[in-house]
C-alpha cells in the first residue's frame, strides 16, 4: 500500500462518467460596474484588478493578493502543453513529480507526495480536487487540454473564507473558453518525444439566440522514457509510459451554465514492474446566475463528482469518491459604499472508501462519509475616496460536530496607477479520508495558518506593471505520521516576491518574477523541498512580421533538501517555443523544445519506495499541427 495512498480507476466508461459532469462561469461585479476579464485584450489586462470567475462579486480573498495570471495567449506562445508547464512558469511556485502525479508547491510548503497540496484548483468555478486525497491533477490525468483554457489565476494567501478549506495556501482558479471562440472545428494532432501521440477534435458555436456551447474529445499516448529505478541493482523502468482520454462539455442559454469533463489516465508505474494504477475523475456543474433587480443578484450553482482509482498487478487497490453540493449566495449593492455577499454551501460526500488487498495477504480497508455545511459572508467596503476595505468570514461544520471559522480583512489604497494592499487571515484545513488514515496521533487536527501580507503594485506605464509581496505565514496545528511528531512541529515561513510584466506595442511581451521563502520549524530545523530562491523569465516576440512567434522561458529553482536530509543542487532549465500566426489560412503550427541544453536535474521525492529523488526528462521535442474548419 501506498505511503499515503492513491487514487482510484475502476473501470468506469467514460460515457457513463460524462453525464455525471456540469460546472459553470459566474459573471462578476465590481461595486460600481459589472464587466467580464475574460473578454479583455492583455494589455488591459495589466491595467484590471483581477476578479475570478469562481465569484459573482469582488471580493478581499481575489482583489488584496499579488494575484498571477496566463493567458491563452501565453500558453499558445510558450507551447505549454499541460496545467503542469503553466503553474510552473508562475511567480513562486514550482512542481515536484514521482513516477505517476505532480505536487504543487509554494509559499513554504511543497511536501511530494502530499495529494492535498493545500492550493485547491477551480475550474470554472467548480472545486476540482478528489474527495478522498483532495488531490488535484496537473498532468495527463488532469481534465483539461490547454487549448480549452483561456485563463489561469494563480491567487496566493488564506483562500479558505472564500472557497473553504482545500485554499488554505491559495487557489488556482481556471477560466475555460467558450464556443464562440473556436467558431466551428478545430482538429489538432501531436508529435513528441517518447513517441508521444495526441489527436484532438473540438467544436464550439455561438447560436442566434445567445446560447454558446463547445465539445472537445482528446486520446493521449506516451511510452515514456527509460532511467534506473534501483541504481545499485541497476534495474531500468520507464516513467510517463501513459495513456488518456478526455471528454469536455460547456455550455450557456438565459443565465445558466453547464460544464461536464471527464478523464481517465492509465499509467505504468516504474518502481513496480508489472503495476498499472488508472485515475478516473469526472464531474458536472449547472450554474444559474439571475439579476434580482439592479442591485441584488443571485447565484446557484450544483455540482456531481466521482473518482475512482484502481492499481492492479501487486495485489489490488481500489478508491471510491462520490460527492455533490449546493452553493447559492446573493450579492447586494442596497448599500450606498458596499457590496456585500451571503452565501451557503452544503456538500455530501456520499461516498469515500479504499480497500487493498496485497499478494502477501495484507489488507487494508477505510470507508467513511461526510456531510459538510458552510456559511459565509463578505463586505467590500469604499471607505472613503482612495480607500477601501475587505472583510470575509467562513464558518464550515462536518456532521460529526466539527467544524472551524476562517476570518479575512484586507486594507487597500489606489491613487494614481498605484496600490497598497495589507492583508491579514486565518486558514483552516480539514484532513481528508485518507490523511485520517495514515495520522498517529487521533482524532485528526484541523491545520491552522495564520497569514499577514503586505503586497505593493506600480503601473510603471499604460502597459508595464511591477507588483511586489512581503509576507508570513505562521502553520501552527498539522497532523503527524509519526511517533516523533516532528511533522506536526509549527512553522513560520517569511518570504518576499517581486514581479514585471511589460508588453511592447510591437507585441513582444515580458514576464519576469523571483521569490525568495525561508522556511523554519520552531526547533530550527529543515523543510523537505522549500527552496530558497525561485525564479521565472519569460519573453516572447513575433517573427517574420505577425506570422512566426518566439517564445523563450527560463525558470530557476534553488537549492532544498530531501527527506534523508540531503540538499539537492539547485538548477536551471531553458525551454523555447516557435508557433505560427496564420502562417497558412486556418492552418497552425507549435514546435517547442523542453529543456533546450539538456540539464540533468531531478525533483525530491517520496521516499516510499526508497527512491528520494525522481530524474527529470532532458531535452525533449513536441510538435502540434492544428486546422480550424469554420
Amino acid at each position: 500500500m501506498k505511503s499515503v495512498p492513491r487514487h482510484p480507476s475502476a473501470l468506469l466508461t467514460l460515457a457513463l462518467l460524462a453525464g455525471i459532469a456540469l460546472p459553470a462561469q459566474a459573471g462578476t461585479t465590481d461595486s460600481t460596474q459589472a464587466f467580464d476579464v475574460t473578454e479583455r485584450p492583455f494589455e488591459e489586462l495589466l491595467n484590471t484588478e483581477i476578479i475570478t470567475a469562481a465569484k459573482l462579486a469582488r471580493q478581499i480573498s481575489d482583489a488584496a493578493s499579488a494575484v498571477s495570471i496566463v493567458t491563452a495567449q501565453d500558453i499558445r506562445a510558450y507551447g505549454y502543453r499541460t496545467l503542469d508547464d503553466i503553474l510552473s512558469s508562475m511567480r513562486g511556485l514550482y512542481m515536484s513529480h514521482d513516477f505517476r502525479y505532480g505536487f504543487l508547491g509554494g509559499r513554504g510548503y511543497g511536501n511530494p507526495g502530499d495529494y492535498a497540496g493545500r492550493i485547491t484548483l477551480l475550474i470554472d468555478g467548480y472545486a476540482a480536487p478528489d474527495g478522498y486525497f483532495g488531490q488535484s491533477f496537473f498532468g495527463a490525468d488532469g481534465f483539461l487540454d490547454v487549448e480549452l483554457i483561456e485563463r489561469v489565476e494563480y491567487i496566493p494567501g488564506t483562500g479558505s473564507s472564500s472557497y473553504g478549506g482545500g485554499a488554505f495556501l491559495g487557489v488556482v482558479n481556471i477560466i475555460t473558453k467558450k464556443g464562440v471562440d473556436f467558431g466551428g472545428t478545430q482538429a489538432a494532432l501531436d508529435f513528441g518525444s517518447h513517441h508521444l501521440r495526441k489527436q484532438r477534435i473540438t467544436w464550439g458555436k455561438k447560436f442566434e439566440n445567445g446560447g454558446d456551447l463547445l465539445f472537445s474529445a482528446s486520446a493521449y499516448s506516451s511510452n515514456g522514457r527509460s532511467f534506473l529505478t534501483d541504481p545499485e541493482e541497476g534495474t531500468v523502468g520507464r516513467a510517463g509510459q501513459e495513456r488518456n482520454q478526455r471528454l469536455f462539455l460547456k455550455g450557456s442559454l438565459n443565465g445558466w451554465t453547464i460544464t461536464s469533463a471527464v478523464v481517465q489516465r492509465p499509467i505504468d508505474v516504474p518502481s513496480s514492474p508489472g503495476v498499472t494504477t488508472t485515475d478516473t475523475s469526472g464531474f458536472t456543474s449547472l450554474k444559474l446566475d439571475v439579476d434580482v433587480n439592479p442591485k441584488l443578484k443571485l447565484s446557484n450553482h450544483a455540482y456531481i463528482g466521482r473518482y475512482l482509482y484502481r492499481a492492479n498487478g501487486a495485489g489490488i487497490e481500489t478508491t471510491v469518491s462520490h460527492w455533490s453540493g449546493l452553493d447559492s449566495k446573493l450579492v447586494s449593492t442596497w448599500l450606498d459604499g458596499h457590496t456585500m455577499v451571503l452565501g451557503a454551501e452544503f456538500r455530501a460526500d456520499d461516498r469515500q472508501s479504499a480497500n487493498v488487498v496485497g499478494l502477501d495477504g495484507y489488507e487494508f480497508s477505510n470507508e467513511v462519509q461526510r456531510k459538510t455545511t458552510s456559511l459565509y459572508a463578505y463586505d467590500d467596503i469604499a471607505l472613503a475616496p482612495h480607500w477601501q476595505l475587505n472583510l470575509g468570514l467562513r464558518h464550515d461544520r462536518r456532521d460529526n460536530g466539527t467544524g472551524f471559522t476562517s476570518p479575512r480583512a484586507a486594507l487597500i489604497w489606489d491613487s494614481s496607477g498605484s496600490t497598497v494592499k495589507l492583508s491579514t487571515g486565518v486558514s483552516h484545513l480539514q484532513a481528508t479520508p485518507n490523511t485520517e488514515s495514515f495520522v498517529f496521533v487521533q482524532p485528526t487536527p484541523i491545520e491552522r495558518l495564520h497569514t499577514t501580507e503586505l503586497v505593493v503594485e506600480q503601473r510603471l506605464a499604460p502597459t508595464t506593471r511591477l507588483i511586489g509581496s512581503i509576507y508570513r505565514y505562521r502553520l501552527d496545528r498539522r497532523p503527524s505520521f509519526d511517533e516523533t511528531q516532528a511533522e506536526a512541529m509549527p512553522l513560520t515561513t517569511r518570504g518576499a516576491e517581486i514581479e514585471l510584466e511589460h508588453n511592447w506595442d510591437s507585441g513582444s511581451r515580458l514576464r519576469a518574477s523571483y521569490a525568495y521563502q525561508r522556511v523554519r520549524r520552531d526547533d530550527g530545523s529543515f523543510k523537505v523541498n522549500a527552496p530558497y530562491h525561485n525564479a521565472k523569465f519569460n519573453f516572447t516576440t513575433p517573427l517574420v512580421g505577425e506570422k512566426l512567434r518566439l517564445g523563450a522561458e527560463l525558470q530557476f529553482l534553488g537549492r532544498r533538501f530531501r527527506y534523508d536530509g540531503e540538499e539537492m543542487p539547485a538548477y536551471a532549465v531553458t525551454n523555447l517555443a516557435l508557433t505560427s500566426q496564420d502562417l497558412w489560412l486556418n492552418w497552425q503550427i507549435s514546435l517547442s523544445v523542453r529543456n533546450i541544453f539538456n540539464r540533468r536535474y531531478a525533483d525530491v521525492k517520496d521516499p516510499g519506495n526508497g527512491l528520494q529523488t525522481f530524474p527529470r526528462d532532458g531535452r525533449n521535442v513536441w510538435l502540434q499541427i492544428s486546422r480550424d474548419f469554420k
